[in-house]
């Protein structure tokens, strides 16, 4: 019985999500993406790493989030003040007002959690 390496049921999979339409593979963790340029079996056949299948490219998630970090302290060293998300996305189930000036932004027309 043939084994299957982990590289061809990765490269098996992305093939099935670009049949569904995918423009670009999202890896779903920081883990894979090292893998996908270190593994022995992806060094010898892609030398810089696997960065596409069949011409739709891998997000690389790790250098993207050094990427955001470095943005945000390019930020902090040019002075610029840091704003404050925290409850950004609370609920405003109780918040009458929020709720009567974002009805019309939203235009929800399914069922009517937004105002349960």
């Amino acid at each position: 019985m043939e084994q299957t390496s982990p590289l061809k049921l990765f490269i098996e999979a992305s093939r099935r999500l670009i049949e569904d339409g995918a423009e670009v593979i999202i890896l779903g963790c920081m883990a894979v993406d090292p893998v996908l340029v270190l593994a022995p079996s992806c060094a010898k056949n892609y030398p810089s790493g696997l960065r596409e299948v069949d011409g739709v490219p891998l997000m690389n998630v790790t250098a993207l989030t050094i990427k955001v970090a470095e943005g945000f302290v390019s930020l902090k060293n040019a002075g610029l003040p840091w704003i404050s998300r925290k409850l950004y996305f609370a609920s405003a189930k109780n918040d009458k007002k929020a709720l009567k000036t974002g009805a019309p932004l939203l235009k929800y027309s399914g069922p009517g959690f937004w105002l349960d």
